[in-house]
């Protein structure tokens, strides 16, 4: 079980697990966080390591190939989608053809790649009336990477509160049986420790959390970061919630059917209110926010997935070092044309 231990009690040990070597370990990074992968993407890695226990190439090529599926059917159910939704069906080249995904995803093993499939597949039979069968779609999606959990409260709107009880009832409870496996007495605090290191503790690529870190030196002389994480993660949900029960209101009144246009558009702007707000934000993480766009007539994600490769420049200095120049240009040219679509799109965000 991965959150049993930590990676290093096998060395310390003297555990004896097949693969796992002092030369792996020389090139891990995490050696003293537990895993925050959930069961989905711990069922690949499990099937890559049963396959090949022996082999970090031929166990890194299955993984590839899962995603590879993966990354095939989303590409296939973004179509379909455009296509029922009568939207330009080059929109799909948008993802398919986009450097960030192809290279983030099979490329460097990141389970966007799952994630992404289940939620556009959880789409797709929710558009065929297939509810319980989207609900559990949608629940693979979050047990492949947790950030889906997010857009849960877009449906109490458009639903109403019965059929989004019993959806997301579905959604839960396909969760809880997908987390059996790997749940004990030491889960929640094992798990719940490394997701804090993303509010408490990591720091990457990150936009508003640098400008109110650097306040905070200027203040108190420290950096506030455990403070300053959670502030922003809280700020990032009561701009969701307000997204989800009064925007969403506001702008449509049809209880009984889901205006996909506009649930797109308000997941986008979810996702990237949470980024926006986060400590760390790596590469891939754009790769969600690139697949809904898509659906909408917003293109600042295409433009912050290729920004974000500048960002790469930080691997390059021995030792590590943060490139904060570079981090405040992608910011700088991401926000002005965020705000340049905002108001060119769309004239319901000026009122807000």
């Amino acid at each position: 079980n991965p959150f049993d231990h930590l990676p290093m009690y096998y060395l310390e040990n003297d555990v004896q697990v097949k693969g796992i070597t002092h030369e792996l370990f020389k090139a891990y990074d995490s050696k003293n966080f537990y895993t925050v992968y959930p069961p989905v993407a711990q069922a690949q890695f499990g099937s890559a390591c049963w396959v090949f226990p022996e082999s970090i190439y031929w166990s890194s090529v299955f993984m590839k190939l899962w995603l590879f599926v993966f990354e095939t059917g989303s590409i296939y159910l973004i179509y379909r989608l455009l296509t029922h939704f009568d939207m330009p069906v080059r929109n799909t080249l948008l993802y398919a053809l986009n450097p960030l995904i192809v290279f983030e995803i099979v490329g460097n093993l990141h389970f966007e790649g799952a994630m992404i499939f289940f939620l556009m597949l959880a789409v797709y039979l929710l558009v065929k009336n297939k509810w319980s069968l989207s609900a559990m779609a949608f629940a693979l999606s979050i047990c492949s990477k947790l950030l889906t959990l997010m857009f849960l409260p877009f449906f109490i709107k458009k639903m109403g509160w019965v059929k989004s009880f019993k959806y997301c009832l579905i959604v839960g409870m396909s969760c809880i049986l997908l987390f059996i496996p790997i749940v004990n007495a030491d889960f929640l605090s094992n798990f719940s420790d490394s997701l804090n290191l993303y509010f408490q503790k990591l720091e990457f690529n990150a936009s508003l959390y640098y400008f109110f870190r650097w306040i905070g030196f200027k203040i108190y002389g420290y950096n506030k970061i455990a403070f300053i994480g959670p502030a922003l993660a809280v700020m990032a949900g009561l701009f969701i919630l307000f997204l989800a029960f009064y925007v969403q209101k506001k702008w449509s009144d049809k209880i009984t059917e889901i205006d996909w246009p506009l649930m797109f558009k308000f997941w986008l702007f979810s996702i990237c209110a949470y980024l926006f707000c986060t400590t760390t934000m790596h590469p891939w993480y754009v790769c969600l926010p690139v697949a809904l766009c898509v659906f909408t007539n917003y293109r600042f994600p295409i433009i912050w997935s290729y920004l974000i490769f500048f960002t790469y420049i930080n691997y390059s200095y021995v030792p590590y070092q943060e490139n904060l120049w570079v981090v405040g240009l992608e910011y700088v040219l991401l926000f002005a044309w965020l705000i340049g679509e905002c108001i060119t799109n769309d004239e319901k965000f000026i009122s807000l």
